[in-house]
């Protein structure tokens, strides 16, 4: 649940970024060529290169991270699992009736052994 609505607050953050995003890009485009002229068309090659690399990196990121969630899931259901029959032996033995079978057990484990 938790990355669920990590991931909703992120969608948030981001969604005025990429509103703005094209006006940035312009206004920036224009300050390089002003300061760089046509080497700014290299450093725009390089982006346009390097740029569908880190989309493929990304995606084995994100399967990657999958596979992470789904060993997550199991070792939470397991744990949820334990906790509760933790939870049940406890309600048990503490009940009046169980605990009195639970202490009759144990005096019997505690009787001296006898001799023959």
């Amino acid at each position: 649940m938790s990355n669920d609505a990590n991931r909703l607050v992120d969608t948030f953050m981001f969604i005025n970024l990429g509103a703005t995003a094209p006006f940035f890009l312009i206004a920036i485009l224009i300050l390089l060529y002003r300061v760089l002229r046509e080497y700014m068309f290299i450093g725009l090659a390089v982006v346009f290169v390097v740029t569908p690399i880190n989309g493929i990196i990304a995606k084995s990121f994100t399967k990657f991270r999958g596979q992470i969630i789904a060993c997550t899931d199991r070792r939470t259901r397991f744990e949820t699992e334990l906790f509760n029959g933790i939870r049940v032996v406890k309600f048990y033995a503490w009940c009046v009736p169980h605990r009195r079978c639970t202490a009759a057990c144990c005096a019997r484990r505690m009787r001296p052994p006898v001799s023959r």
